[in-house]
């Protein structure tokens, strides 16, 4: 079924609005809980969003079976960036004795570093399981295991109110965020806050990458621009934001009934998108270059996620130039992607002497290292460096 159909934000049809990207995952669906999807921006309010999705599972479901941010190295390994967000909340309130909520809390990290300066009152509400269990045996923080309005979340609040609810790269993934800006303003007291960070399309163009801030995930794209025009409409004014160049994010905190908002200038977000997708367009050249002297050959693939499916949709590299693909993702092995089964990197232990493609912009290096530990002779194609 197709979802989407129009602006999530006003409602104008899809169909009188611009088109400016696709990304298409048919031969790769395990990877995606959608078949494709279409990235608009809205003529009426310039919203830019996916679209015309055609789900395969609910991006509920996905979430909780599917969760990358439900490991222990990942809980544990972002102290810097949750201990950021802590500090800015804590430098922008400075009453402790408050509620707090965080709405996808992943570990609960975030919920930590507001316990150990001092403010005990927190909750929190996490689609995975995983991720409830280690922040209750990890920190002694208890979080709802649901989705935000889901029927246990319901249950369990009830008409609570809040003094602070976060959320923190949440946005950028859920399908009605006007259902779920209403939710926070309705759980929120009178001069309450609400915390939001999501990916800064003004700081996309920063590293170069084969259209890779169109995600499996992501289906809202916002600047500070369209973050706060969103917002504002319920009700609250900006008070604090931060724009992070390493995260390429913008963190925004936006009081209830707040009358003197703060002003900002800040670029274009249409703009910004318009010109991330044409430095990609440019890479994908340059790397389809790079290629060109292996077209006609049969190549071993190390890498069956996001970048082999927009180098086979960019047409970078052909099926028929696929000898086998591997990867070391364990749940990946045995699933099917472009008519060939995803094997484990010991297969090409085999006497293959086909050139390997590492198809991982962020993990190029660390595969090359693998490799060579495997003492495979087999000449290595790198795209990305």
């Amino acid at each position: 079924m197709i979802n989407r159909k129009c602006c999530p934000i006003c409602g104008r049809n899809n169909y009188n609005n611009d088109k400016i990207f696709e990304r298409d995952y048919f031969d790769s669906s395990f990877l995606a809980p959608m078949k494709n999807y279409i990235v608009y921006i809205c003529k009426e309010c310039g919203f830019i969003y996916s679209g015309d999705i055609d789900y395969r599972i609910s991006l509920d479901e996905y979430y909780s079976k599917y969760s990358k941010y439900e490991t222990e190295s990942y809980n544990l390994g972002n102290d810097k960036y949750y201990k950021e967000e802590s500090d800015l909340l804590l430098d922008n309130i400075k009453n402790k004795n408050i509620s707090v909520l965080d709405v996808g809390c992943a570990g609960g990290t975030l919920l930590h570093f507001l316990n150990i300066a001092g403010i005990n009152n927190v909750l929190g509400l996490e689609i995975s399981k995983a991720n409830c269990e280690f922040a209750k045996k990890q920190y002694g923080i208890d979080v709802i295991n649901d989705s935000l309005g889901g029927d246990i979340c319901e249950e369990k609040l009830g008409d609570l109110k809040f003094n602070l609810i976060i959320m923190t790269g949440v946005l950028e993934h859920i399908d009605n965020i006007v259902q779920a800006i209403t939710w926070c303003e309705k759980h929120l007291y009178e001069k309450g806050y609400l915390f939001i960070e999501v990916p800064d399309v003004s700081l996309f163009s920063l590293k170069n990458n084969l259209y890779q801030e169109f995600s499996v995930e992501h289906i809202n794209f916002f600047g500070l621009d369209s973050l706060d025009k969103l917002i504002s409409k319920f009700g609250f004014g900006l008070s604090a934001y931060h724009r992070n160049e390493t995260y390429q994010s913008i963190r925004g905190l936006w009081q209830k009934n707040n009358l003197s908002p703060l002003k900002f200038d800040c670029p274009n977000s249409e703009n910004d998108i318009i010109k991330y997708i044409s430095l990609c367009d440019d890479y994908c050249s340059s790397i389809k270059a790079k290629f060109y002297f292996y077209k006609d050959l049969k190549i071993n693939v190390w890498g069956a996620g996001s970048v082999l499916a927009m180098l086979i949709q960019k047409n970078v590299i052909l099926k028929d130039n696929i000898y086998c693909i591997v990867d070391s993702n364990p749940n990946y092995l045995g699933l099917k992607a472009y008519d060939k089964v995803i094997e484990s990197p010991s297969v090409l232990k085999n006497n293959n002497d086909y050139p390997i493609l590492i198809a991982s912009q962020g993990a190029e290096k660390s595969i090359i290292n693998q490799i060579k530990s495997m003492g495979l002779k087999n000449e290595i194609i790198l795209l990305f460096s």
